[in-house]
C-alpha cells in the first residue's frame, strides 16, 4: 500500500487531469441515461397488479385513460370538442355521449380518453400536456396517467430544494467541525466529482428508475461523506508528527487505506443486499447506490489526497478553532451501565419484532388532484 500511496500523492497531476477528461465525459453520460418511469416494471414477477397488467396489454395492447372535463360548451362546442381530443397524437379514441348523464350533465362535459400507451408511458404524458397546453385552466384532468405525471413532477421539483438544504446543513456541520474553512470545500467537491462519474456511469445500465435518478446523488453523498472526514483526521495526526504535507499525505494514505476500505465495504455490501428484494426498485438502487459508494471511495483515495496537498498552505491559512465535544464522560458511563443496557437493548429489539408483526399498514394518496374533486363533484366517484 505504502508503494501505491506514493504514487497517488507524487502524480496527483496526472490523477487531475484523468478525473477532468472523465467528468467531462460523465456530464455527457448524464443527458444520455435511459430514465424509466414506469414503476410498474418493478413489480415481482408473481404479483397480481403485474400479471393482471400483462394480460390486458396481450388481450388490448398498450393503453391508458385520462378523464377531461370541461365547463360551459355549447351543444356544438361539445362535439366539436371530442373531435379535437380524438386528433392529438397517440390518442386511440375518446367516448363522449351528449345524451348521456355519464358524460354530459347539467353544464359539465367529461371525455374519456383512450391512449395507445401504457400510463407511464412518454406518449401518454405527451397527449396530458398536448390537452394541458391546448386548453389551459378549462380543461379539468384526472385518471392514472394524470396522477403519475404529478408524481415525477413534484418529485424533480423538490429534489433541487431537498439538495439545496441538505447541502447547506453538511457545510455548517462541516465549518463547525473541521480545523480550517477549506476543508468543507475539498470534501464537497471530491464528492461532487464522485457523483457526477457515478450518475454519468449509469449509461450503462438498461435503465434507471426517476426515483434512484432523483434521490441517487443525495444518498450517495450522506453515505460517503465520513471517508473524506476519515482520511482528513489521520492526515492532520501525521501532520502534527511532520511539517511536511507530502509524506503526511503519504503516511495518512497508508495508514487509513484498511479502516477506510472495511467501513465502505460494509457498506457496499449492505447496498447489494437490495438485490434480493422482491420489489425490484431495490436492484435498481442498490446497483446505483453501491457503485456510487465504490466511486466515491476511489474519488477519496485519489481526488481528495492530492487536493489536500495542493491547498495544505490555504488550509493552515484558514486554521480556525473547532467544536469539539467531550466524549470521555459518556463513555464512562456507557461502560459502567453495560450489564443492564445489553439485556436492556436485546429485550426491546426482541419486543420490536413481535410488535412490527401486528403493525397496521395504511396507503394513503400523497398527491391530491383538486380537478378530480372537481370532476367527482360534478359526476360522482
Amino acid at each position: 500500500m505504502k508503494k501505491l500511496a506514493d504514487w497517488i500523492v507524487d502524480k496527483k497531476g496526472l490523477i487531475f487531469l484523468f478525473v477532468a477528461i472523465l467528468t467531462v465525459v460523465a456530464v455527457l453520460g448524464i443527458f444520455k441515461t435511459n430514465i424509466n418511469y414506469d414503476m410498474s416494471k418493478y413489480l415481482p414477477s408473481y404479483s397480481s397488479v403485474k400479471k393482471g397488467m400483462e394480460l390486458m396489454a396481450e388481450e388490448y395492447g398498450d393503453m391508458s385513460a385520462i378523464t377531461v372535463m370541461f365547463d360551459d360548451l355549447s351543444e356544438k362546442e361539445q362535439t366539436e370538442r371530442k373531435t379535437e381530443l380524438e386528433s392529438l397524437e397517440h390518442v386511440k379514441n375518446v367516448i363522449y355521449l351528449q345524451d348521456d348523464e355519464t358524460y354530459q350533465k347539467k353544464n359539465h362535459s367529461k371525455y374519456m380518453i383512450n391512449v395507445s400507451a401504457n400510463t407511464y408511458s412518454e406518449e401518454a404524458r405527451k397527449v396530458l400536456q398536448s390537452i394541458k397546453d391546448t386548453y389551459g385552466d378549462s380543461a379539468y384532468l384526472c385518471g392514472a396517467v394524470v396522477d403519475n405525471d404529478m408524481m415525477v413532477n413534484t418529485l424533480l421539483e423538490e429534489i433541487p430544494v431537498i439538495a439545496v438544504i441538505a447541502v447547506v446543513i453538511i457545510f455548517a456541520i462541516l465549518f463547525l467541525l473541521c480545523n480550517s474553512w477549506v476543508e468543507p470545500f475539498l470534501y464537497m467537491c471530491c464528492i461532487g466529482i464522485a457523483i457526477i462519474l457515478n450518475m454519468g456511469s449509469n449509461v450503462f445500465l438498461p435503465s434507471v428508475s426517476f426515483m434512484t435518478f432523483a434521490v441517487g446523488a443525495l444518498l450517495q453523498m450522506g453515505l460517503s461523506m465520513d471517508y473524506s472526514i476519515m482520511l482528513m483526521n489521520r492526515y492532520n495526526q501525521e501532520k502534527k508528527k511532520q511539517a511536511d504535507s507530502v509524506l503526511s499525505m503519504k503516511k495518512a494514505l497508508t495508514n487509513a487505506f484498511s479502516a477506510i476500505t472495511s467501513s465502505s465495504v460494509t457498506t457496499i455490501v449492505g447496498l447489494l443486499v437490495l438485490l434480493f428484494m422482491s420489489f425490484k426498485i431495490g436492484q435498481d438502487m442498490g446497483i446505483v447506490l453501491a457503485k456510487g459508494v465504490f466511486i466515491s471511495l476511489l474519488c477519496i483515495f485519489t481526488v481528495l489526497p492530492g487536493l489536500v496537498v495542493v491547498f495544505d498552505k490555504a488550509m493552515a491559512k484558514t486554521h480556525k478553532k473547532s467544536l469539539e465535544f467531550n466524549m470521555k464522560p459518556l463513555m464512562r458511563f456507557a461502560g459502567k451501565i453495560r450489564f443492564v443496557s445489553v439485556p436492556l437493548i436485546i429485550l426491546v429489539t426482541i419486543a420490536a419484532v413481535f410488535l412490527k408483526n401486528g403493525m397496521e399498514i395504511i396507503y394513503v394518496k400523497t398527491f391530491d388532484n383538486p380537478d378530480q374533486t372537481k370532476i367527482e363533484e360534478a359526476f360522482g366517484m
